[in-house]
């Protein structure tokens, strides 16, 4: 059976991924996921400035992951890790128009690195991090030594300007999508008069405009931040990798 079920995976991987399964957007949902691939594809194309810069941050990120060899603290390293997963998968939903959706994963990549400086700073909570599934008493005491509060206070001893983006960037995820508030379905609202009524509909996708704009420029913000709390962790490999620069080039517009 195990040696079916490898030949089966490695059958998978053999796949050309340019040839689409049988029924590829015959059902609701991957209809649903072929409009958005080609809406990643239009804002590419039409929206190529922005798309620079998001493609710009991910390569600082992608420098940063390619040369960390022997970090000194593997947990936040690896969070940090998560954070431009996180900034990927925002850049997705921005460029396929998930607004809200990709509000919620701004504050994720947010947190993951605003977890890792944490950690980084104060070791010993790596530990109450780890344990946090052990039982009630952990995860209290995780909670607590996560709080909203103290990865502000980490933030603004290294930098008092960084705390400002990250309290502007994580209330704006929270209003705009990462907690089901007002903003976020008013954002997605749209009418539709009809002869008898006037129907509200709910966007999933936006065309090109204001929102879809909103959601790119807050996931390109979102991945400066994260570059700028590598900087407090690493600021040698930093610099030697040169994501200041890169930085400096992604920054323009925003």
């Amino acid at each position: 059976m195990n040696k079916e079920r490898n030949k089966a995976k490695e059958e998978i991987h053999k796949m050309p991924v340019d040839i689409p399964p049988a029924n590829w957007g015959k059902d609701k949902l991957s209809e649903f996921l072929r409009h958005a691939y080609n809406h990643q594809m239009a804002t590419a194309a039409r929206k190529s400035g922005i798309f620079v810069t998001l493609s710009t941050i991910d390569a600082m990120m992608v420098k940063i992951a390619d040369n960390i060899i022997n970090p000194s603290n593997a947990t936040a390293i690896n969070l940090i890790y998560r954070a431009h997963s996180a900034y990927r998968a925002a850049s997705a939903t921005a460029m396929a128009g998930q607004v809200a959706e990709t509000l919620v994963l701004v504050r994720s990549s947010l947190e993951y690195a605003a977890y890792g400086l944490h950690i980084h700073d104060i070791p010993a909570k790596g530990d109450v991090w780890w344990d946090r599934n052990k039982g009630k008493a952990e995860k209290n005491a995780s909670i607590k030594a996560f709080t909203l509060g103290s990865l502000r206070d980490t933030i603004q001893k290294h930098d008092t300007k960084l705390v400002i983006v990250f309290n502007e960037l994580y209330e704006r995820s929270i209003d705009f999508g990462a907690h089901p508030n007002q903003y976020g379905v008013v954002t997605g609202m749209a009418l539709k008069e009809q002869e008898d009524r006037v129907a509200i509909l709910q966007k999933y996708l936006h065309a090109d405009g204001m929102e879809m704009d909103f959601a790119l420029k807050t996931t390109a913000q979102a991945g400066i931040f994260v570059l700028r709390v590598f900087q407090f962790m690493m600021p040698e490999k930093f610099m030697l990798l040169g994501v200041q620069e890169g930085i400096l080039r992604a920054e323009k517009g925003l």
